[in-house]
């Protein structure tokens, strides 16, 4: 995971009349799944491993994980956050003696996005006359899925990972007790990642199969994202 890509705060602080321009914070790509072995049957072969989530990102700008924060006078400008990428599926395992191969595996799931310009985890927060403008918030692309065995006929690939969530384009805020007072939002955006894709299979009846695409991310408050009921 990843966290504040300008400013990183557990404590106490006060940040006044200042400029948080196009910073960013990008969580890691997801490992590789394993490859799937060879059974002793002749008809068998293992899956391939699912690929490893991306990692979480959260505060492109800012991350807020406790004590007490007072924001004066400050603007928050395209910055961005993004969710790794997720780890492309393992390979199916071999066939033998003409058997099919395995099935490759399930593709990651991408990463979580949230607060391009702010993510307030805990503690309180207290934001005057400040300003969020053009932040972005986009979740981790799902990762490929894997390739069937490499013996053998008509068999499947592994879907591809579901897209990433994304929430808070400005601002997210998970049990922070936050007060925002004159503050302007602006084209601020949270957007879900994109599905993987899924890889070719091996062939039926001279017809090749490309594995399922994975489901989009979903994006939420492109302004303002809050799970707590301290917003005020």
């Amino acid at each position: 995971a990843a966290f504040g890509g300008a400013v990183w705060n557990l404590g106490q602080a006060l940040i006044e009349q200042c400029y948080f321009y196009g910073n960013s914070v990008t969580g890691g790509t997801g490992g590789l799944g394993g490859t799937g072995g060879a059974c002793n049957g002749i008809l068998c072969a293992y899956p391939g491993g699912t690929g490893g989530a991306g990692g979480g990102a959260a505060g492109g700008a800012l991350f807020h994980g406790g004590g007490d924060l007072l924001l004066l006078a400050c603007t928050f400008a395209s910055n961005s956050v993004s969710g790794g990428v997720g780890g492309i599926g393992g390979m199916g395992g071999p066939g033998v003696a003409g058997g099919s191969g395995g099935v490759g595996g399930v593709g990651g799931t991408g990463g979580a996005a949230s607060g391009a310009g702010i993510h307030a985890e805990s503690g309180r927060l207290a934001a005057t006359n400040n300003t969020w403008f053009a932040n972005r918030a986009t979740g981790g692309r799902g990762g490929t899925g894997g390739s069937a065995g490499a013996i053998g006929l008509c068999q499947s690939s592994g879907p591809g990972g579901s897209g990433g969530p994304a929430v808070g384009g400005g601002l997210s805020i998970v049990t922070a007790a936050v007060t925002l007072a004159n503050s302007t939002l602006g084209q601020n955006a949270a957007s879900g990642g994109p599905g993987g894709s899924g890889a070719f299979g091996t062939p039926c009846s001279s017809v090749t199969s490309l594995g399922p695409f994975g489901a989009a991310g979903s994006g939420f408050g492109g302004g303002v994202a809050s799970a707590s009921d301290g917003l005020t």
